[in-house]
C-alpha cells in the first residue's frame, strides 16, 4: 500500500478552505500511477484529486436486457478526497416503449401498475446530472468518476442506454471506462473459500463477510448502493 499526504485548497465561493487527509492508492490504482511516471506526466496533486473519485451504483430495471428494457429505480454514491460523501436517488417511469418484465418488478416488489406512480425519467436524468456535477466538470474529459457496481457491466450498460435513449450520447463524460466490478474483484479474492458460499448474489456474499442485510430493502437501489460501498471499501480492495 501506498500512503499519499497531499495539502490543498478547495475554492467555496468565495472562500478557500484547506484540507489535509491521506490517500490510499490500492492495487488497480497503482497500475495509473505507473503509467503516469512511465510516460513522464508524474502523479502531480491535481491527477490523484480526478483519479479517486468514485461513484458506486446500482440500478433496479424492468428486465434483463437492457436494449428491450429500462431502469426505474436507480442510486449514485460520489466521494472525492476531502469531501463529503453525497448520495442520491430516484424511481422513475419507464421510457416510452420499453418493455416490462412483471418477474424483474416483483424482485423489486413492486407491480406493473405502480410504475405509473414514478417520476418522470426526463426530469430524473436533470436532476441525476445536476448531482454528478458536485464533484465532476463533465466538460474536462481528464474529471470524471470511477463507476463501481457489484456486476458493473449491467449497470453500466442500462444507465448508458437510459442516457442514449433520451438522447443524450456523452454519459462517458461522466464516468470512466472500463467500470470496475465488486463481484469479479471479490470472487478472485475470496476463490479458495467459494465452495463454501451458497451463490455469489451480492445480499449471499455480503452475509458471508458479516455484513448484515435486511431483506425488506434488499434490491432497493439507494440500500444497494450502500452496500456495494460497503464491499469495496472493507472487502475488495482492503
Amino acid at each position: 500500500m501506498i500512503v499519499y499526504r497531499i495539502w490543498g485548497l478547495r475554492s467555496c465561493g468565495s472562500q478557500k478552505t484547506t484540507y489535509n487527509f491521506k490517500l490510499y492508492i490500492r492495487d488497480w490504482r497503482l497500475e495509473y500511477a505507473h503509467s503516469c511516471r512511465s510516460s513522464g506526466e508524474g502523479l502531480t496533486q491535481h491527477r490523484i484529486l480526478l483519479i479517486l473519485k468514485l461513484a458506486y451504483v446500482d440500478v433496479e430495471t424492468t428486465g434483463l436486457n437492457p436494449q428491450l428494457h429500462t431502469i426505474w429505480n436507480a442510486a449514485v454514491i460520489i466521494q472525492a478526497p476531502g469531501m463529503k460523501t453525497e448520495e442520491f436517488s430516484f424511481k422513475c417511469r419507464p421510457l416510452p416503449g420499453a418493455a416490462v418484465d412483471v418477474k424483474s418488478l416483483k424482485v423489486g416488489g413492486i407491480k406493473e401498475e405502480d410504475l405509473l406512480n414514478f417520476s418522470d425519467p426526463t426530469a430524473c436524468k436533470k436532476d441525476l446530472e445536476k448531482f454528478l456535477s458536485i464533484y465532476v466538470d463533465r466538460y474536462d474529459k481528464g474529471d470524471k468518476y470511477n463507476f463501481i457496481a457489484y456486476n458493473s457491466p449491467f449497470d453500466m450498460e442500462f444507465l448508458r442506454n437510459w442516457f442514449v435513449q433520451q438522447g443524450d450520447d456523452y454519459f462517458g463524460s461522466w464516468f470512466w471506462f472500463p467500470d470496475i466490478c465488486v463481484m469479479r474483484a471479490l470472487a478472485s479474492k475470496l476463490m479458495l473459500r467459494r465452495r463454501n458460499i451458497k451463490n455469489f448474489q451480492m445480499s449471499t456474499v455480503a452475509k458471508f463477510l458479516g455484513i448484515e442485510i435486511d431483506p425488506k430493502l434488499s434490491h432497493d437501489a439507494l440500500y444497494d448502493a450502500r452496500v456495494v460501498k460497503r464491499l469495496y471499501s472493507e472487502f475488495a480492495y482492503e
